[in-house]
């Protein structure tokens, strides 16, 4: 079962793990291998403060439900500071993220995303011997790239967009 993490109402107390070293070892990474859900960076910034480098490592799957692209300020700051932190999660197998659906392009998105995720996504590439390694693992919804107002897109022009998305990324990645 999933679990979500919102920024307002901390549910997940790990507090069970410390009764003992026994069950700390069998349980904490069956705590931590579930799939999070964030509903903001924010909440994912304020969630990786709390459970430390040692548990990051943990962490297999992360989804962010939405991701500020299109307003400066707050969020955007929130956006390259969540994704700084997560740079202690090496071993995770998939990042997904929502609510990218601005009008940019999907150059842009992976220019803007780049600027956010650039030390997680070296992170990772050192961890795991290739520098665009943390690309493979990352899923933007299909709604991310949404169409002009009025018209429809298919699904296909979208996984184009979504491809087209990771080759800049991976691009930007190599790079360094």
């Amino acid at each position: 079962m999933p679990y979500r993490y919102r920024y307002s109402k901390l549910k997940l107390i790990p507090a069970m793990l410390a009764v003992n070293k026994q069950i700390n070892a069998e349980a904490i990474n069956y705590l931590y291998g579930h799939k999070f859900f964030f509903t903001c960076s924010v909440a994912l910034m304020g969630f990786l403060f709390m459970i430390g480098h040692r548990n990051q490592l943990r962490l297999n799957d992360i989804r962010i439900e939405s991701w500020g692209t299109s307003r400066p300020g707050a969020k955007r700051v929130a956006n390259h500071s969540a994704l700084t932190m997560l740079a202690g999660a090496t071993n995770l197998k998939s990042l997904e993220i929502g609510g990218m659906r601005d009008r940019r392009g999907p150059t842009e998105k992976a220019k803007l995303f780049f600027k956010d995720a650039h030390l997680f996504l070296q992170a990772f590439g050192i961890a795991n011997g290739a520098k665009g390694a943390a690309v493979d693992i990352i899923k933007l919804d299909l709604a991310n790239f949404p169409a002009p107002y009025g018209t429809k897109v298919p699904d296909s022009v979208k996984e184009k967009d979504n491809e087209i998305f990771q080759l800049r990324l991976r691009e930007f990645a190599n790079s360094f």
